[in-house]
C-alpha cells in the first residue's frame, strides 16, 4: 500500500470513527427524551439529516461549489440569474411536493447546505 492510499485509509477510519461517536452521542441524547415526545422525533429528523449531509460531503465534497454549479447552469438554460440559495429553495419545494418521511430529512439537510452556502458567503 502506497503513501497516498494509507493516509487515504487513515482519514477514512478517522471519519467513521468520528461519526460513530457522534451517533452514540445522538442516541444517548435521543433515549434522554420521553418515546412519545415530538422532540424525539425532531431530534432523530436532524440526527438522519446531519449523516446524510456528512455521508454526502464525503463522497462529494462540500455542497457550497455544488449549488454555485448548479445555479450556473440554471441560470444559462433559464436565462436569468439563479443563486446557489435559490437552488436550495427550489429543492426544498420539490421535497415539499414529494411528501414522506426522507423528504422531511432531505429538507433538513438542504437546511444544512444554505447555511453553508450562507457562511462562505460572508466569510
Amino acid at each position: 500500500m502506497d503513501d497516498e492510499n494509507l493516509q487515504e485509509s487513515i482519514w477514512a477510519l478517522g471519519r467513521r470513527l468520528r461519526q460513530q461517536h457522534e451517533d452514540r452521542v445522538r442516541q444517548r441524547q435521543a433515549d434522554a427524551i420521553p418515546k412519545k415526545s415530538g422532540l424525539k422525533a425532531a431530534l432523530d429528523c436532524l440526527s438522519r439529516a446531519a449523516s446524510a449531509v456528512t455521508e454526502r460531503g464525503a463522497a462529494y465534497g462540500p455542497p457550497a461549489p455544488f449549488f454555485r454549479e448548479l445555479a450556473r447552469r440554471w441560470s444559462l438554460v433559464l436565462g436569468v440569474e439563479v443563486s446557489a440559495a435559490q437552488v436550495v429553495g427550489c429543492m426544498v419545494q420539490l421535497k415539499l411536493l414529494r411528501g414522506g418521511d426522507d423528504s422531511i430529512v432531505d429538507i433538513a439537510g438542504y437546511a444544512a447546505c444554505l447555511a453553508e452556502i450562507e457562511a462562505e458567503e460572508r466569510a
